[in-house]
């Protein structure tokens, strides 16, 4: 037991191949291993670290991550040589819907490529302890592994921020300084139909661009950068409230009853 709830078989092998692990068991606390994936990237938080080769098959019934969200049923494989993935799998459910992921064909002489899909994209982000206030969401994530920097285009769609600090002050902002009852916008439970953004993973640090979220009362763009080292985040953007561009158009006499919804 590497933590107090483990319950699972482990053989591991340390040679000139990198690191092996075989994982068998019930249940397994991985919050200590999203925690290292997370912060710096497995790569001891320094970019020209040597990367580390490493050969993972792992089997339980139930992986347990952060803010009680657990992947239920998973077969995660993974070999990295050289720091370049060359073997991913990954099967289980995460939240409400099934979770996947697997390697695509990359043109010849070109980093190989991965992606990720999960039907609860909320559930998972918590799992990983990256947000903790998205509800569902189709997650997907496809990303160029090149040594220790990574980068791709993450996408979700159909899903709802509730009881987000960030986006209940930008609509009080927007509305005079006041939310109430009359507020064209419920900050309990925000809707949206797409997010997306660029984004380049390197040690300890995530930088987010061409970042873009929008929904039938909301909208903004994103960039900028998470330092997991340093504990900071530096984001800015515009915020665009749709309902207001509606309301607009509504008051246009003739085009009004066309263009308002």
């Amino acid at each position: 037991r590497m933590s107090p709830g483990d319950d699972m078989r482990l053989d591991l092998q340390n040679g000139k191949d990198g690191l092996k692990l075989v994982v068998r068991g019930g249940s397994v606390d991985a919050r200590p291993f999203v925690q290292d994936l997370v912060g710096n990237g497995g790569n001891g938080g320094r970019e020209d670290a040597p990367a580390k080769d490493l050969d993972l098959d792992l089997k339980v019934s139930l992986l347990n991550g952060h803010n009680g969200q657990s992947i239920s049923n998973v077969e995660i494989r993974i070999l990295k040589r050289g720091g370049n993935m060359r073997e991913f799998r990954i099967a289980g459910r995460s939240g409400r819907a099934a979770l996947s992921g697997g390697m695509l064909n990359a043109p010849a002489g070109q980093p190989p490529q991965f992606y990720v899909r999960s039907g609860d994209g909320g559930a998972l982000l918590s799992f990983l302890d990256l947000y903790r206030r998205m509800d569902g969401g189709q997650l997907q994530l496809v990303a160029l592994n090149a040594g220790p920097r990574m980068s791709g285009v993450l996408s979700i769609r159909d899903f709802t921020l509730r009881n987000e600090p960030a986006l209940r002050q930008l609509v009080a902002e927007g509305v005079g300084g006041r939310i109430d009852d009359k507020s064209p916008i419920d900050t309990n439970a925000v809707p949206f139909n797409r997010l997306q953004a660029v984004f380049t993973r390197s040690p300890g640090r995530l930088e987010l661009r061409d970042g873009a979220i929008n929904g039938p009362s909301v909208g903004a763009t994103i960039e900028g950068a998470l330092d997991f080292s340093r504990d900071q985040v530096a984001l800015s953007g515009t915020f665009v409230p749709a309902y207001g561009v509606n309301n607009l158009f509504s008051k246009i006499p003739l085009f009004g009853p066309i263009l308002g919804g």
